[in-house]
């Protein structure tokens, strides 16, 4: 009679805990990982689209020739991005003046030839440049504009 109590006792305490245990299960909120399909996909695409009027060539060689000069300036903090361009027209000089000052460059010079220097401290740090670069050579040749070249200064 006891083993049969104590059976009853021990399978009643077994019911009770799995019924605990399946109530808290349903309480808690079930957590969902979603992977974003754009993951695989490699960062030349959307440099491409972004960069629409610069080949990867260009893109290229400007990057390798940032490398080599950051090189020779790593003990500074603070560096001058100087970029020369010429524009077809007045207005799409002017046009694009605007637009860079919108990206905190000054104008340096400009002349009767429609050709324009702009510059802007920037710190040092590689991936910065790259996009600094990148941008004005895509913003110069939106308005028709020729992107002639940049220097970086220490």
């Amino acid at each position: 009679m006891k083993k049969i109590v104590a059976g009853v006792v021990i399978a009643g305490a077994a019911l009770i805990a799995m019924m605990l245990k399946r109530k808290n299960k349903e309480d808690e909120e079930p957590i969902l990982i979603t992977l974003e399909e754009d993951q695989d996909e490699p960062i030349e695409i959307t440099m491409d689209q972004e960069y629409s009027l610069i080949t990867i060539f260009e893109r290229q060689t400007w990057q390798s020739r940032i490398k080599i000069l950051l090189k020779q300036l790593v003990d500074q903090k603070q560096l001058k991005l100087v970029h020369s361009m010429q524009f077809a027209s007045q207005a799409k000089l002017f046009d694009g003046v605007r637009e860079f000052k919108q990206y905190d460059y000054l104008l340096v010079e400009a002349d009767e030839h429609h050709q324009v220097v702009i510059e802007k401290e920037v710190e040092n740090f590689y991936d910065d440049i790259c996009k600094e670069v990148l941008n004005i050579a895509q913003i110069t040749r939106s308005h028709e504009g020729v992107y002639r070249e940049f220097e970086i200064k220490g």
